[in-house]
């Protein structure tokens, strides 16, 4: 090998190394690691928009978790009182699946084993069960 190749390709390696470095490093700076949960990123501009003290921040990360928590259970409430849409909606589909997309493929025994699996009858639906797919 040449010495002008070998000096090219120690350049480009450590052309290389240094740009891995930097990226990492601005990503440290770009994404702190000590910032956790959902609202880490809002916490962190406002207290150091308004360069809150420490107890003020720690106040300020009980509020926000404590505002998480009720998302959190205004959600699960939410999928409660839709439970019952939503099982409707999930059989609505797999009679769709059953019907349109593995109707003409499969065999009477097939489609009977996907529908035991799925938790369905093994009578495929009429076509007043199954909606029209769009």
């Amino acid at each position: 090998m040449s010495s002008e190749r070998f000096w090219i390709l120690v350049l480009t390696a450590t052309v290389f190394l240094a740009g891995i470095a930097g990226g990492f490093l601005l990503a440290l700076e770009r994404f702190p690691q000590d910032s956790s949960g959902p609202f880490a990123a809002y916490r962190d501009r406002l207290s150091d928009r308004y360069d809150l003290p420490s107890e003020s921040r720690q106040r300020l990360t009980q509020i926000l978790e404590v505002y998480d928590e009720e998302i959190e259970r205004l959600k699960a409430r939410q999928l409660e009182a839709f439970d019952g849409e939503l099982v409707k909606a999930g059989q609505d589909c797999l009679a769709r699946i059953r019907e349109h997309i593995l109707g003409p493929i499969l065999s009477p025994e097939e489609l009977a084993r996907f529908s035991r699996e799925c938790g369905m009858d093994s009578a495929p639906p009429s076509s007043s069960e199954v909606l029209p797919v769009h």
